[in-house]
């Protein structure tokens, strides 16, 4: 439906493009609107037909050039109705390529796309996700995100709708999945012989008085108040 039935120029960044029959010039942005899915699907889709030899890709910066593999053996030239479905097509014809397109992207929605492909493509796209979640830092919250799938070995098939939801859901990271952080001390002797970093709600006693080490800060305080 978008191939081109006839040689024709295109202006792109000053230069002017020939696009032949059969080709077809476009942008991962504007396939991913058509088809209402994500640029790297649209990038795993056009490899998927490359290797089922049914699509060249030409690599061009800033534009995606498809050949069609055996166009004209799916054009009928001879007969002027032939010319007639070349130039203006069907209603039942364009129907059968659209259902065709969207059977094709089902079956790429069902691929799955390692971690670091979709994480990288989220980070592309954090500008847009900040337009859209005006009263959330995306950038700060991204990092926690990935330290909360680090930290706490969450895999999920869609880790662009998880984020959306995180950025949604305040609250998204519950007490109970939250990492355990540890927060370290400095005890100390109170007659001023020792002092050391522990753990929280661990007990110690000085080796010099054996008086119990205490919570600097607040041995610090009770000497403040008296």
């Amino acid at each position: 439906m978008m191939a081109n039935h006839k040689k024709k120029t295109w202006l792109f960044n000053d230069r002017l493009i020939e696009i032949k029959r059969g080709e077809v010039v476009t942008s991962t942005v504007n396939l991913s609107k058509r088809w209402n899915c994500s640029r790297n699907k649209i990038r795993h889709f056009i490899e998927l037909l490359e290797k089922d030899a049914m699509v060249e890709h030409k690599k061009d910066r800033g534009y995606t050039h498809l050949s069609i593999c055996n166009y004209e053996t799916y054009q009928d030239k001879g007969t002027g109705e032939g010319h007639q479905k070349d130039r203006q097509g069907t209603g039942k014809g364009q129907a059968r390529d659209t259902t065709k397109e969207c059977k094709e992207l089902k079956n790429v929605k069902n691929i799955y796309i390692p971690k670091n492909n979709q994480l990288n493509e989220i980070e592309e796209s954090l500008n847009d996700l900040q337009d859209q979640f005006k009263n959330r830092n995306v950038k700060s919250e991204f990092q926690h995100f990935k330290d909360y799938c680090e930290a706490n070995g969450k895999k999920y098939k869609n880790y662009l709708a998880a984020f959306r939801n995180w950025l949604r859901n305040e609250n998204y990271r519950t007490e109970k999945d939250a990492p355990i952080v540890e927060k370290q001390i400095i005890i100390a002797c109170p007659n001023g012989h020792v002092k050391r970093k522990s753990k929280r709600g661990i007990n110690a006693v000085c080796p010099t008085c054996y008086e119990q080490l205490i919570d600097q800060d607040k041995l610090q305080l009770e000497r403040a108040i008296a």
